[in-house]
């Protein structure tokens, strides 16, 4: 199969939002009074830091971005700015989940509501930020880059996802398909 980066960031969003998707499941059981296995949670922030943050957002920020600066989108003022610093919050409010995932792991009883709005904040911010990609900042890729910048642009992408390692890659996907079966239940 013949992927593009394009189509490269929109599987990722797939999985993103199976993680976020489970958050929500999570964020209801605690509101009905229900326990969360710590180990769920941390595999929510070790998702969120490693695949959504570090793997997806700094392809974007480190290639995707910079390459339509060149190609003339403005840094400031725009989309750039906007994912950019929608990412600073993404980055603040899984920081802020992890701390209080810990908490909860040592005493569910004293940290549940404060879980609660963590999870609330992620939930607020990503799908927002998701449909800002997939119907405005990935159009305009898809016409500002001709074939052969996305060729590059691509053989980029597998990089970031080369240097976190494939086995890294693979099990971080595997715990986006775990966490959906949440969804499912």
């Amino acid at each position: 199969m013949n992927v593009g980066p394009i189509e490269m960031l929109l599987a990722e969003h797939r999985n993103i939002e199976k993680v976020i998707d489970a958050i929500l499941v999570v964020k209801s059981n605690l509101v009905s009074g229900e326990a969360v296995e710590p180990q769920t949670l941390r595999d929510m922030v070790e998702f969120m830091r490693l695949y959504a943050d570090k793997c997806h957002h700094g392809k974007e920020e480190a290639i995707l971005f910079p390459l339509l600066v060149e190609k003339g989108v403005p840094a400031q003022g725009g989309p750039i700015q906007v994912l950019t610093h929608e990412h600073e919050l993404c980055r603040k409010a899984v920081g802020e989940f992890a701390t209080v995932v810990e908490a909860y792991a040592k005493s569910s009883n004293e940290s549940t509501e404060e879980l609660i709005s963590k999870l609330c904040a992620l939930t607020a911010l990503y799908p927002n930020h998701i449909w800002k990609e997939d119907n405005v900042l990935f159009p305009m890729s898809e016409e500002i880059f001709d074939v052969t910048e996305k060729g590059e642009l691509l053989k980029s992408f597998e990089k970031v996802d080369q240097e976190q390692g494939e086995a890294t890659h693979k099990r971080l996907v595997a715990i986006a398909e775990d966490l959906s079966h949440l969804t499912n239940t």
